[in-house]
Order: structure tokens, then sequence, then C-alpha cells
């Protein structure tokens, strides 16, 4: 109980800093990606850069921002990172991007920018 309790005061701290992020001018990936940044050890200039193209759906009023941010914070923790480095991750990535995808869908009706405004991650 005690662990729920903490991952969640911990997601909304992280909320907290997307929020931020978001009203300093970041598009919605880059504020849910970088606000794990110094969690994974990833310079956040870099990860601002990557996530720019993934913003307001990704240019296209697609998939929401803070979805595909929330994607790539997934690749970062679960992917072995090099195929050198051992067992390929992708299908297990997958596999959670999906859960999680249906999560947002079932928490907010589905998971396209048109119909999301950036506050909703605090539903995650």
């Amino acid at each position: 109980m005690s662990m729920e309790i903490n991952e969640m005061q911990e997601m909304n701290e992280r909320a907290k800093k997307a929020l931020e992020y978001h009203k300093k001018g970041y598009n919605c990936s880059q504020a849910v990606a970088c606000s794990f940044c110094e969690e994974f050890g990833v310079d956040e200039e870099t990860m601002f850069r990557i996530a720019e193209g993934f913003g307001f759906g990704m240019g296209m009023m697609d998939i929401c921002g803070a979805v595909t941010g929330m994607f790539m914070v997934m690749g970062l923790d679960n992917s072995v990172g090099n195929p050198d480095n051992g067992k390929l991750t992708k299908a297990d990535t997958y596999k959670k991007v999906k859960e999680y995808a249906n999560r947002f869908k079932e928490k907010n009706g589905d998971y396209l920018e048109k119909n999301h405004i950036f506050p909703i991650i605090n539903k995650l």
C-alpha cells in the first residue's frame, strides 16, 4: 500500500513538472518526456529536440503528444538499448505501449490530440 502511495506521489510530482514545462512553451510530448530525463540520465536538450516533432499530435492532430511522450519514456525504461546488449525488448515494449495506450483510452475516451488538452495527463 505505501509503495502505491509513493508511486502516486511521484507521478503527481512528475505531472506537476510536466505542467511547468508546458507552461514554459514545451509541447505536450516534450513536457512529458523531459520530465523523466533526470531519472534516465538523458540530456534534457537532446530529449527536447527528439520530442519536438511529436507534439500537437505529431503536428497533425493525431496521437496526443502527451501519449507519444509517455511512449518515449516507456522505451527508455524498457529497452535493452542495443541488440548487442542482450535479448531484444521490442515485443515487450510494444506490449506495454499497447497496455498503457488502452489505459489512457479507457480513462479519456481516446488518444487523439484533437479531443484532448494537455492537463489530461494528470488522469494517468
